[in-house]
């Protein structure tokens, strides 16, 4: 499981966030849905912070964008997504593990339209172990 499926999958799982924008109204990458409420995943960068004996450390920012037509909905979503991925771990394949995430800073603005986009940024940590494969 990819980083981005285990987000996708606890989304779904935690249901104070579930109830209010269920998961597959969040995709990877560009969205391909107009009409609002929905929400984006993308990474933003991968940055080596350790090398282990057994393996690696990598930092992983991520950002989540949200379109909300109104504000206060928005901002519930934007606290449960803290709620949900604040702190927590991870379990990816392999023996791939993320160790914590956290949010690091979130925003919000509106549109000329009126539509709202609120902005999460989250850093993951993420056990890489030392490959057999030359």
């Amino acid at each position: 499981m990819t980083l981005e499926q285990a987000i996708h999958q606890r989304w779904a799982a935690y249901a104070p966030l579930n109830n209010l924008l269920a998961a597959d109204r969040l995709t990877t990458g560009r969205a391909l849905r107009t009409e609002p409420p929905h929400a984006t995943l993308r990474r933003e960068k991968t940055q080596t912070v350790c090398h282990t004996n057994d393996g690696r450390i990598d930092e992983i920012g991520l950002r989540i964008d949200l379109w909300y037509a109104d504000f206060g909905a928005g901002r519930a979503v934007i606290d449960q997504i803290g709620a949900a991925f604040g702190g927590c771990s991870l379990d990816l394949d392999a023996d791939e593990q993320v160790l914590v995430v956290r949010c690091t800073n979130q925003s919000d603005s509106q549109h000329d339209d009126g539509l709202w986009q609120f902005t999460v940024l989250l850093s993951a940590r993420l056990y890489l172990p030392l490959s057999d494969e030359p």
